[in-house]
């Protein structure tokens, strides 16, 4: 009776972990769809690009230049070549313009011709009447910089033109943008090139007065969030890295974080009070989305309590709870889990001091495509329920061998199934014992009370890993 019963389990258990990876399976080769159905080529650009008013519409009206964005949009990349180099040697010079800055973007040739091609298609299109045949120029310079070895010469040349441009203002926010990345990414290098990269953000962000360009807006919003970014970790860095100056040394500190924490609570703040408009593209929303995200947390990292942090993350729920983008979605997601986090959170003598998350579990089951987390008192029956169910496995192989009951059994295969889980058992019960035993030595020798509750707790996870391993065993041998 007892055998049928646990083989029941084995069975049931093993179906169940087969339908989890069958499921998870599907889910990976399943193909994803960049954009809604219906939605068209310059919809998908529209909300996921930086591409301008003005290049959406000179894209719209080319079909060589819509199917080759289109076969961007999907990953076919020979296609997009082949389109690209369809519309180069349209009439209309524009069409021309951003087809072939887009066709050098996409190819395959190496750095050096990359560089070379850049730079004599910005000379061509440098004194064109067309501005947005002098933004094809710009952005092949900015091409140019983005490959491996190229300095920052040909961004300071892209700015530098863009800025005496003023029906540029786009691109330029684009080149600036692109200059404080440059420098962001080498600040460990030295301590200034962080501030070069916070002041070529600032650039971009003072151009957030015009609000008619909903890629300039997206721009500047990108500019907010690196910033913050920026700060967060330089800054951090900065105030462990200070060196020893005369006085209290813990006054000092105090001192630095306060600083730290006020440019990048300000520049912060600043990335949240974006108003976005009803027709906002989503890699807006998206943005701004991650600045409520960012600011919850540092709130959260930052501050003596929870509060804040919850107000922030409640916003952020309120604002984009009904919003259409998967990726928006994901960060409402995020920003729930950390919210239930903050509200569960007791923190003692301030953000350094001790602090607490009452206990959880999270839990995913792919096949239903659920995800939770279990809070408090009701997480511990689930926990519990899993190590005794596993504990109960383990049991059966385990006491088979220490019995010396085979009970008729002639399977070899089983038979070394239930000496492996005998072996793992008593292994890892060894190892639990070993390590309970070096906590609690001190408290024998002194007659003071040890945790025998840690050890039978440690013998029956030793049991758990024996059924575990049982049950794998059934599995691959077909439950045999």
């Amino acid at each position: 009776m007892v055998g049928f019963i646990t083989n029941g389990w084995v069975i049931a258990v093993a179906f169940f972990l087969a339908a989890l990876a069958l499921a998870h399976i599907v889910q990976r080769i399943m193909p994803v769809d960049v954009h809604a159905p219906g939605t068209s080529v310059i919809d998908t650009l529209r909300d996921y690009s930086l591409m301008s008013r003005e290049e959406l519409k000179i894209i719209a009206g080319s079909p060589e230049l819509e199917r080759g964005w289109g076969a961007v949009v999907a990953g076919n990349a020979k296609t997009a070549r082949a389109e690209f180099e369809a519309a180069s040697g349209s009439s209309c010079e524009a069409v021309a313009a951003l087809a072939q800055v887009a066709l050098v973007q996409h190819s395959t040739a190496d750095a050096g011709q990359i560089v070379a091609t850049c730079n004599r298609l910005a000379e061509r299109f440098r004194a064109s009447p067309e501005a947005a045949v002098r933004a094809g120029g710009i952005h092949a310079l900015i091409v140019a910089s983005q490959q491996p070895g190229a300095g920052l010469e040909a961004l300071s040349e892209a700015a530098r033109r863009a800025d005496d441009d003023p029906e540029l203002r786009v691109t330029a926010a684009d080149a600036h943008m692109e200059i404080a990345r440059w420098w962001a990414k080498r600040y460990k290098e030295a301590p200034g090139n962080a501030d070069r990269a916070i002041d070529e953000y600032n650039v971009v962000i003072s151009r957030a007065a015009d609000t008619n360009e909903p890629a300039l807006q997206t721009i500047v919003q990108f500019a907010h969030n690196e910033k913050t970014q920026l700060l967060i970790h330089h800054l951090h860095e900065e105030t462990i890295d200070t060196p020893a100056l005369p006085g209290d040394p813990d006054a000092i500190l105090r001192w630095a974080l306060a600083k730290g924490r006020q440019q990048d609570r300000i520049s912060s703040e600043q990335a949240i009070a974006t108003t976005l408009p009803p027709d906002a593209p989503a890699i807006l929303r998206l943005a701004v989305a991650q600045a409520w995200l960012t600011h919850g947390r540092l709130l959260y990292e930052r501050d003596d309590t929870t509060e804040g942090a919850v107000e922030a993350l409640t916003e952020l729920g309120r604002l984009f709870r009904n919003d259409s983008s998967p990726q928006v979605q994901a960060i409402v997601r995020q920003g729930r889990e950390l919210d239930e986090i903050a509200r569960r959170m007791h923190r003692h003598g301030g953000p350094y001091g001790w602090t607490r998350v009452d206990p959880h579990a999270d839990i995913r089951i792919p096949l239903l495509r659920y995800e939770g987390r279990v809070w408090g008192w009701k997480m511990w029956p689930l926990s519990a329920a899993l190590v005794l169910i596993l504990a109960l496995l383990g049991l059966w192989p385990v006491s088979r061998r220490i019995l010396d009951t085979v009970n008729g059994i002639s399977d070899a295969r089983e038979q070394a199934l239930d000496t492996e889980s005998t072996v793992i058992f008593a292994v890892a019960a060894t190892a639990m014992a070993l390590r309970w035993l070096v906590l609690n030595t001190r408290s024998l020798l002194h007659g003071k009370s040890a945790q025998w509750r840690q050890l039978g707790i440690g013998l029956v996870l030793a049991l758990a890993l024996a059924g575990l391993i049982f049950v794998g065993g059934r599995i691959t041998g077909l439950f045999g």
